[in-house]
């Protein structure tokens, strides 16, 4: 369950970074989760990331837009990824491993396209 919320709060970048716009806040995530039809409890039910249903992921491209870690267009911001902790303490080999595979992603424009971005995440909070 802990993976999985790592790995909740890593692609949703509800991010407690210097960039306090990056902040996933209690309004955005009330917006996000009615825009889908879910609650907090909803969330408290996945367990595991690989078998997240269209809602969930259509949540985690909510917040990452609203925060601005996904542009209009799809295209990701690496530098505010950079600002999520988890990724922050990665090296910068490491981290440029995360770029480029989300480059090869492409822009988020559906739902699903958040699924394609599991890949990318570090072994170890993927799952």
């Amino acid at each position: 369950m802990f993976t999985f919320l790592l790995s909740l709060v890593i692609i949703c970048a509800f991010v407690v970074a210097e960039d306090s716009s990056l902040l996933a806040d209690e309004k955005t995530w009330k917006e996000c989760l009615e825009e889908n039809s879910m609650t907090m409890e909803d969330l408290k039910s996945y367990t595991n990331i690989a078998e997240a249903p269209e809602e969930l992921l259509c949540l985690v491209k909510c917040i990452n837009t609203k925060t601005g870690v996904i542009g209009e267009d799809g295209q990701i911001d690496f530098e505010k990824i950079k600002l999520i902790p988890t990724i922050a303490k990665m090296d910068e080999g490491k981290q440029n491993e995360l770029k480029e595979c989300a480059k090869n992603v492409g822009p988020i424009k559906e739902c699903s396209d958040i699924e394609k971005l599991r890949s990318c995440l570090p072994e170890g909070i993927k799952e």
